[in-house]
């Protein structure tokens, strides 16, 4: 049996992406080979009317009650399944890699106690978020020790945690980020008139750039996905039409993307994400920053890569209004592309360890 021990995050609960999602399709595909046992989030700060106080209790709450709160959840999460745990079993802790949710010790506690299964762990935040710890190094070599294999979702962070870690590569399996087909599959074949272009994401995002873009690209049609973030100011000044949405339910998200023709992502870093597998499974063009894994998700066929500052982005989209049948090319190789990023391969990955 697979154990997957999964963290529920705000940002993804209850919809057709995130790995809670991936676990229950693993799940419903494989019921004799899967088990998915989920974390609930846990909130991360108090709200002292004291500033000075609240950021006492903050770092005080984050770096020693969050961690000991967690340890204590997950080990009572797993508890009726060790009582189970057969040779040859595995376990997968999705959330590996990341302090705040110490899955480490988790790891400890199962190659301890349980030293005839193996343990992976999946990471899939980006170098430069890892590049912020001190001691990165350390601390990589650290969480290494008690697991069979690091998992990631990109040869960018492959390559990173091997030098910086001082890994051996079997040490490291590389995979994809996953997508829904059966939700994220609709392609518009349809002329395109003028051309609409959906930013979305927030994570490692530039949006002053993107804002930088806009003013200098006013005959399209802009959506601004901002999530939670106010950015509304950024985009004062820019001509054109431009819609700018804030929190937005999945449904409304995918049908933005569905009178979409382009994703423009303007990344500092990245591995795989939601937003590139999603938008290439709803046939967008992408334009995209040259930086990260991009390239283990993207090629020329359906991607414009772009040096990360304002010209190289306005001239690329420039260049591309100016050829829509390159667009609709493009369009139709993202949702091609996406069928690689299957569920059922992430299966097959999993049998190959």
């Amino acid at each position: 049996m697979r154990y997957l021990i999964v963290q529920d995050w705000p940002s993804t609960s209850g919809n057709h992406t995130g790995m809670v999602h991936m676990c229950h399709m693993l799940v419903d595909l494989y019921p004799d080979n899967y088990k998915v046992l989920v974390m609930d989030y846990i909130p991360q700060y108090h709200n002292n009317k004291n500033i000075f106080k609240r950021k006492l209790l903050n770092l005080k709450y984050r770096y020693y009650d969050l961690p000991r709160l967690y340890r204590q959840k997950y080990l009572a999460l797993c508890m009726n399944v060790f009582a189970n745990i057969k040779v040859g079993d595995e376990f997968f802790l999705l959330e590996y890699l990341l302090p705040d949710v110490p899955q480490y010790d988790l790891a400890v506690y199962i190659r301890k106690h349980y030293p005839h299964v193996r343990i992976y762990g999946l990471v899939h935040l980006t170098p430069m978020y890892f590049n912020a710890h001190l001691f990165v190094g350390r601390m990589i070599r650290k969480w290494a020790k008690p697991i069979d294999r690091i998992l990631t979702l990109g040869t960018g962070l492959s390559s990173y945690l091997c030098k910086k870690g001082r890994l051996p590569e079997y040490k490291i399996s590389t995979g994809f980020h996953y997508v829904d087909l059966n939700y994220y599959h609709q392609y518009n074949s349809a002329e395109i008139n003028k051309v609409t272009i959906i930013v979305m994401g927030n994570l490692q995002r530039d949006f002053q750039m993107v804002a930088s873009i806009v003013k200098e690209i006013s005959d399209v049609n802009w959506i601004i996905c901002q999530g939670r973030a106010r950015y509304e100011k950024l985009f004062t000044n820019c001509q054109g039409n431009i819609l700018i949405k804030g929190y937005l339910e999945e449904s409304e998200l995918h049908h933005l993307m569905s009178i979409s023709d382009l994703s423009l992502n303007v990344m500092q870093d990245t591995v795989g994400s939601n937003v590139i597998t999603t938008s290439m499974a709803m046939g967008l063009g992408m334009i995209v920053s040259d930086v990260g894994s991009i390239h283990d998700y993207c090629s020329s066929e359906n991607a414009v890569f772009c040096e990360n500052n304002v010209d190289s982005f306005v001239s690329s989209i420039s260049l591309l209004l100016d050829n829509k049948e390159k667009i609709a090319k493009m369009k139709r190789a993202s949702y091609v592309m996406a069928k690689r990023f299957n569920v059922e391969r992430v299966d097959k990955w999993f049998n190959i360890l």
